[in-house]
């Protein structure tokens, strides 16, 4: 019975370990192939994902932030669908989309996009999210992609990473962390150095999907030892 029960076990996506996510989508019914591969692989880190569209109202944000740890956006959607939403909400997000520093309070302007990029230089690794690295240059895709940074006026973060070519690319910001604009963080933010409209998720190398995992385990207050 016991080999019976392993053989149908197998092939099966682990039991989930981690944290519980809403991932911010354009439509929950009809996942984009990259938004599909986002939900696979933060599934295959054993997180519980639940899904949310951009353009659902604030009273449905409100009432779904109730029932997981943390929110992830994907750069998939129309920034101007979440907007606000997410800013003052009491769990901890992990955002892609460039097109939000500012609605998040984390600076007065977009984030910049950097084509053909392929690595962040590593600032410090004291922090959850950067410390199985060292200091200093890594690749985070397997390919050039377009990854972000932000060259404007910030609110209280701490910088983890920036790029070659630009400052600022790889934010966290903790529980009463001043926000740009006015107030305080409600809870953990994290904004990931990747997001063009064109990047591609599959190219994230192991040590770039180490990152996002972290990112996500260190917004929903989950840290591994």
């Amino acid at each position: 019975v016991a080999q019976l029960v392993a053989i149908k076990g197998a092939g099966l996506p682990p039991a989930p370990t981690g944290p519980m996510i809403l991932f911010v989508v354009n439509d929950e019914a009809n996942l984009t192939a990259q938004e599909l591969a986002r939900q696979t692989l933060m599934e295959s880190w054993g997180f519980t994902v639940n899904l949310i569209a951009a353009v659902a109202p604030q009273t449905d944000f409100d009432a779904a932030v109730a029932n997981v740890d943390a929110a992830y956006v994907s750069e998939e959607i129309n920034h101007a669908d979440l907007d606000a939403k997410l800013r003052d909400t009491p769990i901890g997000v992990v955002n892609e989309e460039r097109s939000l520093h500012f609605e998040f309070g984390v600076s007065d302007q977009d984030g910049d996009a950097n084509p053909n990029s392929d690595e962040i230089d590593i600032l410090g690794a004291t922090h959850y999210i950067t410390s199985p690295f060292n200091t200093g240059f890594l690749a985070i895709t397997a390919s050039p992609q377009t990854l972000i940074d932000n060259r404007g006026n910030l609110g209280t973060v701490t910088n983890l990473a920036d790029l070659r070519d630009g400052p600022n690319a790889l934010l966290a910001q903790d529980v009463g962390d001043a926000l740009w604009g006015g107030g305080t963080a409600a809870a953990r933010r994290v904004h990931l150095p990747w997001g063009g409209d064109d990047f591609d998720i599959n190219t994230l190398n192991a040590d770039g999907q180490t990152i996002m995992k972290r990112a996500i385990e260190w917004a929903a207050g989950m840290e591994q030892p």
